[in-house]
């Protein structure tokens, strides 16, 4: 079990690292009703066996207007090569009628928190502006986790309401933090600078992979 000590990780019983992976992540620019959205993704996972993970975000009207993929660095669920996900994305653009865009950064991470604590269904949800309060520094904008996975007993969506949130290197022990805060069981780093990305188990994780 790990934990942060200067941007690095060390031995005490917190949190635990599982093996990073490449980074990557596309995103789709879109206006589609949210219906539409699962059922066109749902449609494309099952024709070419794919696997889908990452966020969407939506506007007032709660159109999706975007879809973020990420490489969910899980092995339970099949880690999908890059030259995959971008084969994967060029056909779920098309479906789409429009072209996704590399989401390339350089520096700093990103860390996609739940605003439910835990799993449990009937714990109150969060506001973005009050899960970065002991955050400083960071920028976040709520989004929705959205998975579209293959498994042995068909095809599943998963989704959660969340705050995606960027901040520099530094930063990166609030994540940990507020992840045990909101007694998240895991998250995912993506580390832009080094160019990975990993899950980080938290003291409440129940199934550790």
């Amino acid at each position: 079990m790990n934990s942060i000590e200067d941007g690095h990780i060390s031995q005490v019983p917190t949190f635990r690292e599982t093996e990073a992976i490449a980074l990557w992540s596309a995103y789709l620019t879109l206006e589609v009703s949210y219906e539409d959205f699962e059922k066109m993704t749902v449609q494309v996972a099952q024709d070419n066996g794919q696997s889908y993970s990452g966020f969407i975000t939506k506007d007032n009207r709660r159109l999706v207007t975007s879809f973020t993929r990420t490489r969910y660095p899980r092995a339970k669920y099949g880690i999908v090569s890059i030259q995959e996900c971008e084969e994967g994305m060029q056909v779920l653009a098309s479906a789409f009628g429009t072209t996704f865009e590399l989401d390339v950064q350089h520096d700093g991470f990103r860390v996609v928190m739940g605003l439910q604590e835990g799993y449990d269904v009937g714990a109150p949800v969060h506001a973005v502006d009050e899960v970065c309060l002991d955050f400083p520094g960071a920028v976040a904008f709520p989004a929705e986790v959205f998975a579209v996975r293959q498994t042995k007993s068909g095809t599943s969506v998963y989704t959660e309401p969340v705050a995606v949130i960027k901040a520099s290197t530094e930063c990166m022990p609030d994540a940990y933090m507020l992840g045990d805060r909101l007694k998240q069981e895991r998250f995912t780093i993506e580390d832009f600078g080094r160019g990975i990305s990993y899950v980080v188990e938290t003291r409440f994780c129940s199934e550790p992979d």
